[in-house]
């Protein structure tokens, strides 16, 4: 072989690693992006619920909904299912982009029909408006839980 054809070897061999380079660079990217969203969708979940828990400590908080007569006991509940709406919505996001795998995310939505079976809640997710994906996922659980139950 001469010196011209190493030499086109070599050249091939570079670009090779140069793409190599690149695509690795890239893949970790789109991981640096993936992580900095997943911190920022912690964030605004944890932000979410120190706002809900002031409402379970202090119900008056929750009295601008307008619902005259509501008792404190009242906000409070329906503080509490708000936060856990949020908190299985934010799991749903991250089973979703496959940060939480199926057993995980299973676990964390096994009580759903438990948590809403009185209309009173129920009423309180007719009204939620969150992820439509999330929510249509709920409301399937809800229904093949009903009528696992009454079927």
């Amino acid at each position: 072989m001469t010196l011209e054809q190493y030499a086109y070897i070599a050249e091939i061999i570079g670009v090779t690693i140069v793409v190599a380079t690149l695509i690795y660079l890239a893949v970790q990217v789109r991981q640096g992006s993936d992580a900095l969203m997943a911190t920022s969708r912690q964030a605004t979940l944890d932000a979410d619920l120190a706002f809900i828990s002031n409402v379970i400590n202090y119900p008056a908080l929750g009295a601008g909904r307008g619902v005259p007569g509501e008792t404190d006991e009242e906000v409070r509940i329906m503080a509490h299912l708000i936060a856990y709406l949020r908190i299985r919505e934010f799991a749903w996001s991250q089973y979703q982009s496959g940060i939480l795998d199926e057993t995980t995310w299973q676990s964390y939505i096994a009580p759903t029909p438990l948590v809403f079976a009185s209309q009173e809640s129920r009423a309180l997710l007719d009204g939620y408006r969150g992820d439509p994906g999330f929510i249509a996922y709920l409301r399937e659980t809800l229904r093949e839980a009903n009528s696992e139950t009454h079927g």
